[in-house]
């Protein structure tokens, strides 16, 4: 039987060979050296290196910030009747999805997360520091079967890799979190970024766990629908409350855009704006106000599924700016992840900070 049918039978058999161990760790991590070479990764702090952070793709960060901090990047697959993208970063890809979507193409697309088994060798692909420690932020349990496939693939990771360390003498075992961010879309990359804070900030994974679970619950996303129809498919795929028909249909005569609010795993439309355009202020607007009142993490993380451009020559985009700049926090702007724009629909907008005082 070959090393991979031994480790691929499942996760209830806990003990594994050592001599299987050590050939996982061999034949998985021989792509290391090409995945540095072809990214331009930061050198990490001694005390950063050992905790490796990853985190779901559908983020909404750009991947020159994610490859900045050191952070490894879960894909995902994006399935239709005849074929399967794997989906990652790259803003281009993105963009042609959303063509593709305008023209009437994808619309059966289903955005699905990697098996555990596949999960684990895509963390592997990043252990190249060889940390003490992986901390990974998902989307949220009740949207995908990422957050279940995580903690399989984790539990799998940690037994292969403390086999190793204890034959080589190594005392420190490896340690591992799964974080479900209890949110979605831009609203896990202000999770992954405070995560992210706190371990440059010399925090230890355990507390930046423990942190998280309580920080998550403050983390504010809005999403400005330019399409409500996306939005009721999705919650019919993931078994949500769906949008009715003739709510739909009495929104495009109207031609109101709703606001939707993701917290704590809950989501409802908080306002409706006629014209998409006047939605995506307010929304921004509403962001700036947030921003006054105080944050909880420093960082305001926006989303959009078109073309940035439309959205930085806003003058309500630039206000925020300028006003993230006099307070120093980080302002990121990227295009929507492509199981974003699956579930919200091309030109649907994400903003999402962290605060205690947002009431919507």
């Amino acid at each position: 039987m070959t090393t991979a049918s031994v480790l691929d039978e499942g996760y209830d058999a806990l003990d594994v060979a050592t001599n299987v161990a050590f050939a996982y760790v061999r034949t998985h991590s021989a792509s290391i050296e090409a995945t540095k070479a072809s990214r331009k990764v930061t050198t990490l702090s001694p005390t950063a290196a050992r905790t490796l952070i990853l985190v779901d793709v559908a983020c909404d960060l750009p991947q020159a910030w994610l490859d900045h901090h050191g952070v490894g990047v879960m894909p995902r697959v994006l399935k239709t009747s005849t074929t399967e993208v794997v989906e990652d970063r790259d803003p281009a890809r993105a963009q042609q999805l959303i063509a593709m979507l305008d023209c009437g193409n994808f619309m059966s697309a289903q955005s699905l997360p990697l098996t555990p088994v596949a999960t684990r060798d895509q963390m592997q692909r990043y252990m190249t520091t060889t940390p003490d420690a992986v901390l990974q932020v998902c989307v949220s349990a009740s949207r995908s079967k990422l957050f279940v496939n995580a903690l399989s693939a984790t539990q799998s990771l940690v037994l292969i890799h403390n086999k190793v360390r204890r034959s080589v003498g190594k005392q420190a075992p490896l340690t591992a979190w799964v974080v479900d961010s209890l949110n979605a879309l831009s609203g896990v990359g202000v999770t992954v970024a405070h995560a992210v804070m706190l371990r440059e900030s010399g925090s230890p994974a355990s507390e930046i766990a423990v942190t998280l679970n309580a920080f998550r619950r403050n983390v504010h996303t809005l999403v400005v629908l330019d399409d409500v129809s996306y939005a009721a498919r999705a919650a019919r795929n993931t078994e949500r409350d769906s949008v009715s028909g003739w709510k739909a249909k009495l929104a495009t005569w109207f031609n109101l855009k709703p606001v939707v609010h993701i917290n704590s795993d809950r989501v409802r439309a908080v306002a409706r704006h006629r014209g998409h355009h006047r939605a995506i202020e307010q929304t921004l607007r509403t962001t700036e106000a947030q921003l006054k009142l105080g944050l909880a993490t420093p960082f305001v993380c926006v989303g959009y599924a078109g073309d940035l451009g439309s959205i930085e020559s806003l003058e309500a985009y630039q206000s925020l700016k300028a006003l993230c700049n006099r307070n120093r926090i980080s302002l990121s702007l990227a295009v929507m992840s492509m199981t974003g724009v699956l579930s919200f629909g091309p030109r649907s907008l994400s903003v999402s900070f962290a605060s205690q005082h947002y009431r919507p």
